[in-house]
């Protein structure tokens, strides 16, 4: 069963790539030829009352298969993953929100907050559910900025609900510049860097401090150039949210900005602690986080053009 893998994603990877030559294609195109997989226990087997069981195999084959971007080739193993699960339980839950990731990815945007937005109201203190559906709901063009902005905030407040913060380690009275740590896991081949230098070059080195925080274990050349560039550089893939924030707490850092909003490797479980005094948001996420104890979103004028100054407070 996939729970059981826990090797690097790179060997996970490989694993999910032989799975789904040797089964998904064959769940797909032939199911007949399910039963010469049957000693390996990929494949249903009739239990004694001759209902067929579930298929253990059929969750890596979707994920074998999204891997890959082939999100079209996923959604009916996802589908029949949500029919075979008792309803209301944990693993419906998933395979449902397995389901709409893959419609997004698939170019149903509708469809996937649709989904999202039925699993909310069954499950309105689910903080996962809340961020799924606050993340499709960029996507789907019914969905107002007040839409999205409510939808974020509600993930926010169930996050804060629960997560106790820190106290920030005292600033250094004899610091002379601001230390800002930037938490990113897209310090690497990635739009996000593509955007950054320009802070880089042009941010007065004589005022400001610039620590990276890299959450990511997929470093490249592009991250050993930006690594040159900062004064302070942590890798961080490792860390857990509570220990990133008392990290940052402890560095004395100034001001933290998040580079992730909710895409995939964000932190802002570590941003709920308030590892910060001030806390912000910019550049890799184009709507609020949803977290009060993320001070201010940075834009301009091409991220959020003035027609959007209409937009709730909170978003902005």
């Amino acid at each position: 069963p996939s729970q059981t893998i826990s090797a690097p994603p790179y060997r996970r990877l490989r694993v999910l790539s032989r799975i789904d030559d040797l089964g998904s294609r064959l769940l797909l195109q032939s199911p007949g030829a399910w039963l010469t997989w049957r000693k390996t226990g990929g494949f249903p087997k009739k239990n004694q009352t001759g209902a067929q069981k579930p298929n253990p195999c059929e969750p890596l084959s979707q994920a074998a298969i999204d891997a890959r971007q082939a999100y079209d080739e996923s959604l009916p193993l996802h589908k029949r993953a949500i029919a075979a699960a008792p309803a209301g339980s944990p693993s419906a839950l998933h395979a449902s929100m397995n389901a709409a990731l893959a419609m997004l990815n698939a170019g149903r945007a509708r469809d996937a907050a649709d989904l999202m937005t039925d699993l909310a109201r069954a499950h309105p203190a689910q903080p996962l559910v809340a961020a799924r559906l606050a993340y499709c709901l960029n996507y789907d063009d019914r969905a107002t900025r007040a839409d999205t902005d409510r939808a974020h905030r509600r993930w926010g407040a169930l996050v804060e609900q629960t997560t106790q913060t820190i106290t920030p380690t005292a600033p250094d009275p004899d610091r002379d510049r601001l230390r800002v740590a930037l938490v990113s896991p897209d310090l690497r081949a990635h739009s996000v860097s593509n955007f950054l230098g320009a802070l880089l070059d042009h941010l007065d080195r004589d005022r400001f401090e610039l620590c990276a925080w890299f959450t990511s274990r997929h470093a490249d050349g592009v991250t050993e150039t930006l690594r040159a560039r900062f004064d302070r550089w942590h890798d961080a893939p490792a860390m857990g949210d509570p220990d990133l924030a008392r990290a940052l707490a402890d560095e004395r850092t100034d001001i933290a900005i998040d580079l992730s909003g909710h895409f995939a490797g964000h932190r802002l479980g570590a941003f709920a602690r308030a590892a910060a005094p001030v806390q912000l948001t910019w550049l890799g996420y184009p709507a609020t986080t949803g977290l009060t104890r993320i001070h201010a979103r940075l834009v301009d004028s091409l991220t959020d053009p003035p027609e959007a100054d209409d937009a709730p407070e909170s978003a902005r």
